[in-house]
């Protein structure tokens, strides 16, 4: 028994240097050891059955049967003391198993983890740096984004003053339009009326005009009547005397 749990031991040192893989502790053989060493005991001291199920005491040849009790002391000691050593060597390959198995699977948490946290430091430096040059971009696009809106707003500002200036401009315009044609109906009802008296005053001149013409043309005719008739007189007279 011993001899198989001496193999198995030296074994158990190997999983940390051959490519850190984990061997499995065979339960099964070391099992199959204790019961064969059990089996073997029991053949020894096991009563032999008979057709009808009743034991039947061993049959041994050259064996005192005084010194039979003693013998099956002494193999159960013996079996006690292997049991205890395969045991100890069990214990003792299941704690070097165990602690060769604790090791390689914290050199490979060590490893994943060493790995993961490089990894993670990778992405995480690529990712700042991306994002600082994003968070760059998007500030530069802010600040040129807010000098436009101040252009667009000094733009419009200045298109106020501008629209404010026209509209003055075109409010005072319009009051000169108005006035300039509230003159204009004034002077042109002023200039109506004067045509009117002129007109009128015209017309008055005109029949005075007419008037006194007409008076002279008569005075005139009488004058030339009464001159013509004093003639036909002295011309009467000359003849008469003559």
């Amino acid at each position: 028994m011993a001899p198989s749990g001496r193999k198995h031991g030296g074994k158990a040192g190997k999983p940390a240097q051959e490519d850190q893989t984990i061997p499995t502790f065979d339960f099964e053989e070391e099992r199959k050891e204790l019961s064969g060493s059990e089996e073997d005991i029991r053949e020894g001291d096991t009563p032999v059955m008979d057709k009808h199920g009743k034991k039947r005491p061993l049959v041994t040849t050259h064996v005192v049967p005084d010194d039979v009790g003693g013998e099956v002391q002494n193999m159960l000691e013996r079996f006690g003391a292997d049991i205890n050593k395969a045991l100890l060597a069990k214990r003792k390959r299941l704690e070097m198993y165990t602690k060769a198995s604790l090791k390689t699977s914290n050199q490979k948490i060590e490893h994943v983890w060493k790995t993961q946290q490089e990894q993670r430091q990778k992405l995480n430096h690529e990712f700042s740096q991306q994002f600082l040059t994003l968070f760059q971009q998007w500030d530069v696009d802010v600040q040129k984004a807010e000098e436009q809106e101040e252009k667009l707003a000094n733009m419009l500002r200045q298109q106020q003053k501008v629209f404010q200036q026209a509209r003055i401009v075109q409010s005072q315009r319009l009051k000169t339009i108005k006035q300039l044609y509230e003159q204009f109906l004034k002077v042109n009802l002023f200039l109506g009326r004067q045509l009117i008296l002129i007109s009128l005053k015209t017309a008055v001149l005109v029949q005075c005009f007419v008037w006194y013409f007409f008076n002279k043309i008569a005075n005139i005719l009488d004058s030339k009547q009464k001159n013509c008739f004093e003639y036909t007189q002295t011309t009467q007279k000359f003849y008469f005397f003559s």
